[in-house]
């Protein structure tokens, strides 16, 4: 017997034991119970919810902080991290290139390579993410959680009326930039180049001045 059976067996159970009522109190009854049922089965559902959100997360964090123990061993942190010098004239170039340049077939301007793997643009995008939008996305996060655990912070924080609706504007922004980032893979040689280069590890990239001098095709490098 499934829930909404024995939601129809209780209600009827109930009508044949309130027959003494007046028909009047009787549709009452059954309307007021009705109503409590139906509100119980949607706070479940939304705790259902909240549970998965809950442990997703828990999971985004945890995934977050072993990614930044990588890089921070590894030394890679610095491919995210822009140099101010030259920064602001390379950065107006690639965006020149992505509002126009792409459409032309022109080259990229400028060379993938083991230690700078990241264009002007996509650093400083990758900057704001790591270092502002996720943090603010943990924090919030964690404060709504623990709402109940410690009021005053979230109190003086503007408590729910406020942390729940910048939660969620930053959950969007997250979700623009996975659309622009998504778009963005197939900008490669072919449209799953980049794709593919995340599964195996091996990028073909364009073959520059140096390389193209000889009529060399382009190369698969290893991007680990």
């Amino acid at each position: 017997m499934d829930g909404d059976e024995l939601v129809r067996d209780y209600l009827g159970r109930l009508e044949a034991a309130s027959w003494p009522l007046p028909p009047g109190r009787r549709t009452e009854l059954a309307g007021e119970v009705r109503e409590h049922i139906d509100t119980a089965l949607a706070e479940a559902g939304r705790r259902d919810t909240v549970t998965v959100h809950n442990v997703l997360a828990i999971l985004l964090a945890i995934n977050a902080g072993l990614s930044l123990f990588y890089h921070v061993v590894s030394g890679e942190i610095r491919q995210y991290l822009p140099r101010p010098y030259g920064f602001f004239d390379d950065a107006i170039v690639q965006a020149k290139y992505y509002l126009g340049g792409i459409f032309r077939g022109q080259g990229h301007p400028f060379e993938k390579r083991p230690d700078a793997k990241l264009n002007p643009l996509q650093q400083v995008t990758y900057f704001g993410i790591l270092n502002v939008l996720l943090p603010l996305q943990i924090v919030t996060g964690a404060l709504m959680m623990g709402v109940q655990m410690f009021p005053q912070v979230a109190a003086w924080l503007g408590g729910l009326p406020l942390l729940a609706p910048f939660h969620s504007l930053v959950a969007w922004t997250f979700a623009a930039f996975i659309v622009g980032h998504v778009y963005l893979t197939t900008t490669g040689l072919r449209p799953l180049t980049s794709i593919r280069a995340m599964m195996n590890g091996w990028e073909e990239i364009e073959a520059h001045a140096e390389e193209s001098a000889g009529n060399n095709p382009p190369a698969e490098k290893e991007t680990p």
